[in-house]
């Protein structure tokens, strides 16, 4: 009797959180390869701010890409990038931007939405005819190329470096006015600061250890560099001690101090680094046995565990935690809020702890999300149901809701005891929670294609996000499968 009614509460919570959470407000196919057996070279990406969004891949080999109302085909070998763009009023605007020769070594945007490609080969944007193509071959130089929403190109440029396996490290940021464009090679960290018309304005070096390679890269508000690097051992070198270096560069571009983090080699996995508002670092991921920093050790409560870490601004260490289960665990979203407060979403394998907050779903694996105060207290940590196919995705809206999104295959026990079942292979779910922690609603989305991941998965304002899926279907008629990349925006409720 007691368990009917534990059962009939559940249900009826299930209720109360259940409404038409997402509406499906319209869906566009990018492209689409077909081929026999294997699966195609494709690396797809997609990259979205405001209410503007590119997505494009690298591939190889023919596809269409849609050009709506149709298909058009890109001949074999010519072009290895497609790019879209897409905006709120529902129109498409698919350009072709190809290399003759050379890979994307990064993508990034701006504020404003504008796109910067760099590429192993100078950037073309029309397709060239066949008898010409053999003759523009293009050196192997890096370039960065700044893609306006228009979709027309504003400027491209070389820095001067002319062999991409020379480079070990390379991103872009923004500041309101220019574009700083990093490059590590060797034992040198290059910063060019860039205007909008792509003109060198200053450039800044940075020694970087020897033997180090840069990993992640942050400012705080007083425009000092934040590096975290990790240690590449030589081909005969024995060791057993994975070794990462935290450091904060002054203005002057020397060091102002650093930090070491350790752990047993081929063991630490550093997910993420993070600046708060007063220049508190975080360095976050997941490690086996042991981690270690500024001499205070946590060891693993099993297989592999979470770890947070603390630095001060000034260099001191002030936490080092861990967290999970006896089993295996995973890091796989950590956002920064305006409160410097930190949010975290991941699985755990078995019942856990966050901060000596126990966690258990029934003696399942779990994804968890979790709020953390600037002071290391709990605000709130919550189980949402079973295990994820892929690693969920969070943000904040504008309403300090915390929104998550995830996939599933087949079915997926939700914490207040609703299973949601796919229609396909992999559907997805979005839940959203209260600066609190409480669970205002959640729903089930998805397509009836064999198999659907999410590749990326972006909120914009208005209440709405895009979801980029990448899918796969049998033909049983030509005995080859389809993969394809969708786009589907939807609008979630209030």
């Amino acid at each position: 009797m007691k368990f009917s009614l534990l059962f009939f509460l559940c249900f009826l919570f299930s209720l109360s959180v259940q409404s038409q959470l997402t509406e499906l407000e319209s869906f566009y196919p990018l492209y689409k390869i077909t081929v026999p057996g294997k699966e195609p070279q494709i690396l797809p990406k997609t990259l979205a701010i405001n209410d503007q969004m590119y997505t494009f891949a690298s591939v190889t080999g023919s596809l269409e890409y849609f050009k709506g109302p149709n298909w058009e085909k890109i001949p074999k070998n010519q072009f290895s990038i497609i790019s879209f763009q897409s905006n709120l009023d529902k129109r498409i605007i698919s350009k072709p931007y190809g290399l003759f020769r050379g890979a994307v070594v990064n993508s990034t945007l701006d504020s404003a939405g504008k796109l910067y490609l760099t590429t192993t080969a100078k950037l073309h944007t029309t397709l060239p005819k066949k008898k010409t193509f053999e003759k523009q071959l293009d050196s192997d130089s890096i370039y960065v190329t700044c893609v306006l929403p228009s979709t027309s190109v504003q400027w491209s440029r070389s820095f001067g470096f002319t062999n991409a396996s020379n480079i070990q490290f390379h991103t872009i940021n923004f500041t309101k006015e220019l574009a700083k464009v990093y490059f590590q090679a060797k034992d040198t960290l290059y910063q060019f600061d860039v205007d909008t018309q792509g003109s060198i304005v200053s450039q800044k070096r940075y020694a970087i250890p020897k033997t180090h390679k840069v990993s992640f890269l942050a400012t705080n508000l007083v425009d000092e560099l934040i590096v975290l690097t990790t240690k590449t051992w030589g081909q005969y070198e024995i060791s057993y001690e994975e070794q990462h270096l935290l450091i904060t560069y002054n203005v002057l571009q020397t060091i102002k101090w650093q930090e070491y983090i350790s752990g047993t080699r081929f063991e630490v996995f550093i997910k993420s680094l993070l600046v708060d508002s007063k220049g508190t670092i975080y360095v976050i991921g997941n490690f086996l046995k042991e981690i270690t920093s500024d001499f205070t050790t946590v060891k693993s409560k099993g297989q592999q565990d979470i770890f947070i870490i603390k630095v001060s601004a000034q260099g001191k260490t002030v936490l080092v935690n861990g967290i999970g289960s006896e089993d295996g665990d995973n890091i796989s979203a950590v956002l920064m809020t305006s409160s410097n407060e930190l949010i975290l979403s991941g699985q755990m394998y078995s019942s856990g702890t966050i901060l000596n907050e126990k966690l258990e779903f029934f003696n399942q694996p779990f994804t968890f999300v979790a709020k953390i105060s600037a002071d290391n207290r709990i605000i709130f940590a919550k189980v949402f149901g079973g295990y994820s196919v892929l690693y969920p995705k969070i943000t904040e809206d504008h309403y300090k809701r915390i929104l998550l999104i995830g996939s599933y295959k087949d079915s997926l026990l939700v914490r207040d005891g609703r299973k949601l079942v796919s229609k396909g292979g992999n559907d997805f779910y979005l839940a959203t929670y209260d600066e609190y922690g409480n669970l205002e609603a959640y729903e089930p989305f998805g397509t009836t294609d064999d198999e659907s991941l999410i590749l990326d998965c972006v909120f914009i304002p208005n209440n709405r996000f895009t979801l980029i899926t990448y899918n796969s279907k049998s033909i049983p008629e030509t005995k080859q499968k389809e993969y394809s990349q969708v786009l589907w925006r939807y609008r979630y409720q209030r």
